[in-house]
């Protein structure tokens, strides 16, 4: 009799914890965070244009995405390729990027592709024409995810990695 008391008591207590922690993970806020996912994928009829599928979260005071591939000659990895301005200084051989409008950001997980090419309108500061230049190859790309707020304009998420690029 007094081990079913103990039993009933520890199942009660258990049940009663898993609520509390249901409950405070319920409560929890969501992260923010990017992940660029696979390869960049190179577009079959046109090597100036890129496909960079990630996986993101954000709150909805971030409004903001810059996605980017610079390649060297080579494709190859490059560090020179993840300074500050090597694609407007033409440090890299290929470079598309784009400013996606379709962002979502509810604090709910998301799963998207996004389209990087040269086409992107380039501001009169810096010149006018278009941003970006060359065409994709086959090896490696320095990729840029970032996720910002145009409010302060500062780099709230981002992933920042060598991928392959096919």
């Amino acid at each position: 009799m007094r081990r079913s008391f103990l039993l009933g008591a520890f199942l009660a207590t258990a049940v009663s914890l898993s609520g509390v922690t249901s409950a405070a993970h319920a409560a929890r806020p969501a992260l923010d965070e990017a992940t660029v996912i696979g390869r960049v994928r190179i577009d079959k009829h046109n090597p100036a244009i890129g496909y960079v599928r990630a996986r993101y979260t954000c709150q909805p005071h971030i409004d903001h995405l810059w996605v980017s591939v610079k390649q060297n000659a080579d494709a190859t990895v490059d560090p020179a390729l993840t300074e500050e301005g090597s694609g407007f200084g033409h440090g890299a051989a290929a470079w598309v990027q784009a400013h996606p409008q379709t962002l979502r950001c509810d604090g709910r997980n998301h799963v998207d592709v996004f389209q990087v090419d040269t086409t992107e309108p380039a501001p009169p500061e810096f010149g006018g024409g278009t941003i970006g230049y060359g065409a994709l190859q086959r090896g490696y790309g320095y990729v840029q995810f970032c996720l910002t707020s145009s409010a302060d304009e500062e780099l709230l998420i981002a992933d920042q990695n060598f991928q392959k690029v096919k």
